[in-house]
């Protein structure tokens, strides 16, 4: 303990079928209190996780709609209630993960674009070899600088501005090719070679007076 603060080092967690290794800060301001963290996780169950933790106060989705085991790197700071609870759209920091053994289920923004580009594909049910990240997480805005998702449906490379309220703005790189066989191609190498052959979409998913819709064409620069 530092005068008001508390900090902590070197800290280890088992949880939900994986571990969490972290340090961090506590300090008290006004009725709240400011943490920092750094955190490593390591194959957690990643709907257990986010219910432990309240889904981190985000309500655009809730754990029922992911499924798979989440390896992360966090570097973090936020608000906590005076009972604990994470005051809702006050993370900052970075965080980089990925999640193997996954499925996306009835999860709206992937719904909403496979149906407009896929309207006879099964998007409410997505299993996927790969979904992987780099996020910069700025309140109620994540600044999404690469989200990659290699799916037993199709292929999405995402990035731009997701946003837990409003002004979200996505650009979607979504190839048309069958890609239900590309996780039995042996090397990343060789997938990423046939990732985006044969016809490419690029889509925008955007904040229509706090409704999601998309249209074709690639976000503005700058």
């Amino acid at each position: 303990m530092l005068n008001s603060k508390i900090l902590l080092k070197n800290g280890t967690l088992n949880t939900s079928g994986g571990s969490i290794n972290f340090s961090g800060s506590v300090e008290p301001s006004g009725n709240r209190y400011v943490f920092t963290s750094n955190a490593q996780v390591n194959r957690v169950d990643i709907a257990s996780f986010l219910r432990s933790f309240n889904n981190f106060g985000i309500k655009s989705f809730s754990p029922k709609n992911i499924r798979g085991r989440l390896t992360s790197n966090a570097n973090v700071a936020g608000l906590m209630s005076s009972t604990g609870d994470l005051i809702v759209n006050s993370m900052k920091g970075k965080l980089d993960f990925n999640v193997n053994q996954g499925a996306l289920i009835n999860f709206e923004p992937i719904m909403k674009v496979g149906k407009f580009a896929f309207p006879f594909r099964d998007v409410e049910n997505i299993t996927f070899s790969d979904l992987s990240g780099s996020l910069n997480l700025r309140g109620e805005q994540v600044d999404v600088n690469k989200l990659t998702i290699s799916s037993s449906v199709l292929n999405f490379d995402i990035n731009g501005i997701y946003s837990f309220g409003r002004g979200t703005n996505l650009a979607l790189t979504i190839p048309l090719r069958n890609s239900k066989n590309d996780a039995k191609l042996a090397t990343k190498e060789e997938r990423k070679a046939v990732r985006e052959k044969g016809i490419v979409l690029h889509l925008i998913a955007y904040d229509n007076e706090g409704k999601m819709k998309v249209k074709w064409g690639k976000k503005d620069k700058g």
